[in-house]
């Protein structure tokens, strides 16, 4: 009962704080009608498990892109976590070769497309860049009707496969959507 009512509270907080997110967000930028892109660059907190399977994803697709994936909060290189790779495994991404890496100047500038997970990585990469937040947005604004509330991907890190699988399943879509939506050469 204790782990159904925990799950319970985290939940509700992290749809309140989706649906402040989601004003704040709708308040500062509009989805550029027409985007074309040929160099990508994901952004997460550790860069160990969302970013870096986006990237892998979208690198699937099309192996012209220049596809890459960085974390804020990176101050060493850091494998994915054994839970990760296997999740990733089962969506078609293999991480075993992955290690974390920050976000540099020097990535951003490369960077045609910066797409972050949460909204506060969105803030702290425009605070952070801001010649360059144009070109910086959430992922998760590509999602389809169903994940519209919630425009941040959270954090799977330290949780179950289930929740792995989750967050691979949202990502795959939001990246789906970003393609057919998109000037992607697929």
């Amino acid at each position: 009962m204790k782990i159904l009512l925990n799950s319970h509270r985290r939940f509700t907080k992290e749809m309140l704080k989706s649906l402040i997110d989601l004003i704040r967000y709708s308040a500062q930028i509009q989805k550029a009608k027409t985007l074309t892109f040929d160099r990508v660059l994901f952004v997460c907190k550790g860069n160990i498990c969302r970013s870096a399977f986006a990237a892998g994803y979208l690198k699937n697709f099309d192996t012209s892109l220049k596809v890459e994936s960085r974390g804020l909060q990176v101050d060493r290189e850091v494998r994915s976590p054994n839970t990760a790779i296997s999740a990733a495994i089962r969506h078609g991404v293999d991480l075993t070769g992955h290690y974390s890496r920050p976000v540099t100047a020097h990535d951003v500038n490369g960077a045609d497309l910066i797409l972050a997970m949460e909204y506060s990585q969105y803030h702290n990469l425009r605070e952070m860049f801001p010649s360059s937040k144009d070109k910086i947005h959430l992922l998760g604004c590509y999602s389809t009707a169903s994940y519209k509330l919630c425009l941040n991907i959270y954090d799977p890190f330290g949780r179950e496969e289930k929740d792995y699988d989750a967050c691979f399943n949202k990502i795959k879509t939001c990246i789906n959507a970003l393609i057919c939506s998109r000037n992607v050469r697929v």
